[in-house]
């Protein structure tokens, strides 16, 4: 079987020392071909994929409407993170840190042109929102201390090292947001 460009694929690892098909959770995209060989870029890990009401985003769609939002509004974000909240309707919180401090009618700003962002790369997501399925895009700034902890808090449960940490650019578990919460020491938005 051959890669098809603009289609992404998991990768199923088989060695000579016994693992036969481990699904190491990470998806890829085909670009194109060097001569015969796939050319593949990594898009995200499986795991990370949201979808409280059947929208299914991913993290390289949040990672590329956030970067779109934020050169569209010249704002230079730090650190953010994408996670689920429930509510009638349930949706999603932009968590962010910028180098400069940012006003709240930007942070509005930048949610609406997140929500917008996403619907492009993400006719579900599109379809949620217009129907009122899914509401609209929050975004709430944080500190940069506490996405330290967050960092050292993740590290010291998964017992990994600060070389082996990926921070989450979205965290698909509603769980998430009230520990986030808690750590960042916010009332529930």
């Amino acid at each position: 079987m051959s890669c098809q460009c603009d289609q992404d694929y998991y990768i199923l690892l088989t060695t000579s020392s016994g693992l036969y098909r481990y699904n190491i959770r990470d998806v890829v995209r085909c670009v194109g071909y060097w001569g015969s060989t796939p050319l593949l870029e990594f898009r995200h890990k499986g795991s990370h994929i949201s979808s409280i009401t059947g929208e299914k985003i991913t993290e390289s769609q949040v990672v590329a409407a956030v970067r779109e939002a934020c050169d569209e509004r010249g704002i230079r974000l730090t650190q953010f993170t994408v996670t689920p909240i429930w509510g009638d309707p349930p949706g999603y919180t932009l968590y962010v840190s910028a180098a400069e401090k940012i006003a709240e009618p930007v942070l509005g700003g930048l949610a609406e042109l997140l929500d917008r962002c996403l619907g492009k790369l993400n006719c579900e997501y599109r379809e949620k929102r217009d129907s009122g399925r899914l509401a609209e895009m929050k975004c709430v700034a944080l500190s940069d201390s506490f996405w330290q902890c967050l960092k050292q808090s993740r590290l010291t449960a998964s017992g990994g090292s600060v070389e082996q940490y990926k921070h989450p650019c979205l965290m698909p578990d509603p769980a998430f947001e009230r520990r986030f919460h808690i750590a960042a020491g916010i009332s529930a938005v």
